[in-house]
């Protein structure tokens, strides 16, 4: 998995940098096709205090699937643990969609296969 983080407004620091990182690896535990993962961490100059840091993440799944999340907190910590909670929940979504379709798959070729060893005809 590739990883890249960038500050918009704000220089990102090596702890901050190795936090996002740590971070980001334990998506791979959720669903292991992450190919490459981008976040931006921006700074805004805004008068809400609970919403100066923001973090935006961009993931990229194998079969051409993009999850984008974007969120903003008191201090980037939090702003980063935000947008990955969101980005984590928009994974395991994806993930349950992929084994969902699979079982459907599944159930269809065995039924086909019924059918053939009853000696039906196939309805396609």
């Amino acid at each position: 998995m590739q990883i890249k983080i960038t500050g918009h407004g704000l220089v990102v620091s090596a702890a901050l940098r190795d936090y996002a990182q740590k971070k980001m690896t334990k998506l791979e535990e959720f669903f292991n096709s992450i190919q490459k993962v981008e976040m931006v961490l921006d700074a805004r100059s805004i008068d809400d205090r609970n919403k100066r840091q923001v973090a935006e993440i961009r993931i990229w799944l194998a079969g051409k699937k993009n999850i984008q999340a974007k969120e903003a907190g008191k201090d980037m910590y939090s702003a980063i643990d935000l947008v990955l909670q969101e980005a984590k929940r928009q994974v395991e979504k994806h993930k349950e969609k992929l084994t969902h379709e699979k079982v459907r798959q599944a159930k269809k070729v065995k039924l086909l296969s019924r059918k053939k060893t009853l000696g039906l005809s196939t309805p396609f």
